[in-house]
């Protein structure tokens, strides 16, 4: 009978430590379960932080890029307008006013071709050759009577096209004969212009804008050295 007994405390007290166990393995469960949970809903608000974070760089990045964009565009156009500043020259300097006079003098009876094709190893000889071909088929001038004194091309080579022609004219008529002539080169790759010093033709070129504006606005407008002729067209 004592045998009995003690069997039956020891069953007794093995079924009270699994109960116990299994009551504390459910709750080690249930902690663990709630912890998995509490981690992914923090790992799910992190997650959404990053995509709002992402989301928020990208649109900063976007807005700067644009806002560098619009910058550099700006630096570049003062940066032109300040080479252009630093070319003109000082008028108020009397000394350099009249070396560049001097100049545009000398350039008085030159003129500048733009299009004209170059040959290969072009000699000055040949340059003056085609510059010659170009005002009898394109401008249908008599060149028996023109006599160009000299003939080369300008230096720098711009997108493969030919290089500019810088001519001078033995006689200033025959200057102003070539210019009167070059309305037969419109809706042409052909341009002609006078020849100035680098100063002087900085400032025509400013001043060229008010040319066409007042072009524009109505009026008979070219300009004469540096100076803008504006007249009324006749109504």
């Amino acid at each position: 009978m004592g045998e009995i007994k003690m069997e039956e405390i020891m069953e007794a007290i093995k079924k009270t430590f699994g109960e116990m166990f299994k009551k504390h393995e459910d709750n080690m469960l249930k902690i663990i379960a709630a912890n998995h949970q509490l981690e992914n809903q923090r790992i799910d608000k992190l997650f959404n932080e990053m995509n709002g974070l992402k989301e928020s760089l990208e649109f900063t990045q976007s807005h700067t890029e644009e806002k560098l964009e619009t910058a550099n565009g700006e630096i570049k156009k003062l940066q032109e307008e300040i080479k252009e500043l630093k070319e003109i020259p000082r008028w108020g300097d009397d000394l350099r006013k009249r070396v560049v006079e001097q100049e545009d003098r000398s350039r008085r009876n030159n003129l500048r071709f733009e299009g004209i094709a170059e040959s290969p190893n072009e000699t000055w000889d040949e340059c003056a050759a085609n510059l010659y071909k170009f005002l009898y088929d394109k401008l249908q001038i008599n060149t028996q009577y023109v006599c160009i004194e000299r003939a080369h091309r300008a230096s720098g080579i711009k997108d493969g096209k030919p290089r500019v022609i810088v001519a001078k004219f033995l006689n200033y008529k025959d200057k102003t004969d070539v210019l009167k002539n070059c309305g037969k080169l419109k809706g042409s790759n052909f341009c002609v212009y006078e020849d100035f010093s680098k100063e002087t033709t900085v400032i025509r070129k400013e001043k060229w804008k008010q040319v066409l504006q007042n072009r524009k606005d109505g009026f008979i407008s070219h300009l004469n050295y540096r100076t803008i002729v504006r007249k009324e067209r006749l109504k």
